[in-house]
């Protein structure tokens, strides 16, 4: 469900609000560079792909083992981490529309 919200907002505060989204997005990349990096040396170290490594978790195959409550704790991490990014980035292009007004 979309909602649409409109308020009266000076430019130079509607500016700012965009810089910040702007920067928290730039910090969300870095973190979804750095979870994916850690992720790719969990599938290196145990010669299996997230994808299968998620199944087997999730089925209780694999134990509890730190390397793996880790593994799966980066891959929940990425997929909000995703989510939150790309949220940012309809807000960020919604007040560019409003700025281009």
């Amino acid at each position: 469900m979309v909602s649409e919200v409109r308020i009266r907002v000076p430019l130079d505060i509607l500016s700012l609000v965009s810089d910040s989204l702007k920067n928290k997005l730039s910090e969300l990349e870095l973190e979804i560079k750095v979870a994916k990096e850690r992720i790719r040396r969990f599938e290196e170290k145990y010669g299996m792909d997230s994808d299968s490594f998620l199944r087997k978790y999730e089925a209780g195959s694999l134990g509890d083992d730190e390397d793996f409550v880790a593994w799966y704790g980066e891959l929940m991490f990425l997929k909000e981490a995703e989510r939150e990014y790309e949220k940012l980035k309809m807000v960020i292009e919604a007040i560019r529309r409003g700025l281009s007004k």
